[in-house]
């Protein structure tokens, strides 16, 4: 049902808008910081060809509707519903290399394994003719992010209220947040961006006040919120 309510959505809202005001916390209530995410990366991709690592059933079709998305869970393929989906392996993509202007991949490096993320990054770099963006989770001093402190006091009250883990939450510890010094060091020309937020995300996992989740966002001050992505140009 709720897979329908997001098609219909993105249909009545043709145009994509880059900030997140309040037809976007009426429309996208729970799914303001990934809105804004993929806003974020928009606005350094216009006009490009697009690869997408991951992808997401809402966003993709709403930003990125043209790009060729490589899914490796079947199911999560599935929803892509209107989208060009390759069932693959990120570290070992069927593509030639520069195929396409831009790869994108957000929220994914911190879901692969901490041994792969190097061969996974480069080959986004193999794929990519002008430029790889990623967007992830990190603990890093030089860009006072940390997004361990947060992740730990959500999980905790999520684990609290709902008696069971917080499954990203749980993968995040037990994979290890991104090493921002590895990828300086493997590309020495990275590009790096701090997306702060401000912390609403309890919200989203309560039935009915998950609604108010993007008004909630509106009336703080976003710029004071706890810093936790990293949005990153290779």
């Amino acid at each position: 049902m709720y897979e329908l309510f997001i098609r219909i959505r993105n249909c009545v809202l043709k145009r994509v808008r880059e900030r997140y005001s309040l037809l976007e916390a009426l429309l996208f209530p729970k799914e303001v910081t990934v809105y804004e995410r993929y806003a974020a990366v928009k606005r350094r991709v216009k006009g490009l060809s697009v690869l997408e690592i991951g992808g997401s059933s809402f966003a993709t079709p709403l930003f990125f509707p043209h790009a060729v998305v490589v899914e490796k869970n079947k199911k999560k393929a599935r929803r892509m519903k209107g989208l060009r989906v390759v069932i693959a392996d990120a570290c070992a993509l069927p593509f030639k290399s520069k195929s396409f202007d831009c790869v994108v991949a957000l929220d994914v490096l911190e879901h692969v394994e901490k041994r792969k993320r190097s061969e996974f990054v480069k080959e986004l770099k193999r794929v990519a003719r002008k430029k790889v963006v990623l967007t992830f989770p990190a603990v890093s001093k030089k860009y006072s992010v940390n997004a361990a402190v947060v992740d730990r006091v959500v999980g905790e009250w999520y684990r609290r209220v709902f008696r069971k883990p917080l499954d990203y939450v749980e993968e995040h510890i037990k994979l290890g947040y991104p090493d921002v010094r590895e990828l300086n060091a493997s590309f020495v020309e990275a590009r790096f961006n701090v997306l702060a937020r401000v912390v609403v995300s309890k919200l989203r996992y309560l039935p009915l006040l998950r609604l108010l989740a993007g008004l909630l966002y509106l009336l703080l001050n976003r710029k004071k919120g706890k810093k936790y992505y990293l949005l990153v140009e290779v």
